[in-house]
């Protein structure tokens, strides 16, 4: 990863009301982190884990070179879906939020604006969990952080490796994972 300067960001507009002047960000301060230095003794020690989307992943679009992707092989998504306030809705005027009852995973349709050009994209909403599959969690956390997928340019398709144990609301890995609530630091009442 290559730092940026800060004037390529200072005065970029970001969010639903940047045609109308807002979201415009100014640069503070910035750091660049050596994904190499940082510690995965957790990840590596686990025999189980998880993964946090924290930002939506593209599986379909009609943005020119890219192509359609499936779920990743190593997503399990056989394991409970996480909780969430979206899972029973349909609503779907204009493609907002709906249940891939199927899979229990949340799809969005997004829209991507390039150059004044708009693009639909359907995708795989974040803040979802799901279980990991892959045999190497340390790469794959090191790449989450550098998103994955054909739009990881865009910001699409950052997600976050953790062991199962390991969740920042507690309930949430005993549904999830089948951890017993003794097994889960922090949260204790």
């Amino acid at each position: 990863m290559l730092p940026v300067a800060d004037e390529t960001l200072d005065g970029l507009q970001v969010g639903g009301a940047r045609n109308y002047g807002f979201g415009q960000l100014s640069i503070v301060d910035s750091q660049l982190i050596d994904l190499e230095a940082l510690d995965y003794d957790r990840i590596a020690a686990a025999d189980e884990h998880s993964i946090e989307l924290v930002s939506p992943f593209v599986i379909a679009t009609d943005y020119p070179g890219a192509d359609d992707q499936s779920v990743p092989w190593w997503w399990d998504v056989s394991r409970p879906a996480a909780p969430s306030s979206a899972a029973d809705c349909d609503r779907n005027n204009e493609g907002e939020v709906s249940e891939a009852r199927g899979s229990g995973l949340r799809r969005r349709t997004e829209r991507l604006v390039d150059d004044g050009d708009v693009y639909d994209l359907a995708t795989i909403d974040h803040g979802q969990i799901v279980g990991y599959d892959g045999s190497d969690p340390v790469k794959t956390a090191k790449n989450g952080v550098s998103r994955v997928g054909t739009h990881s340019r865009f910001g699409f398709g950052e997600l976050r490796v953790r062991p199962a144990s390991d969740d920042r609301i507690p309930d949430r890995a005993e549904l999830i994972h089948d951890v017993e609530k003794a097994d889960v630091s922090g949260g204790e009442a």
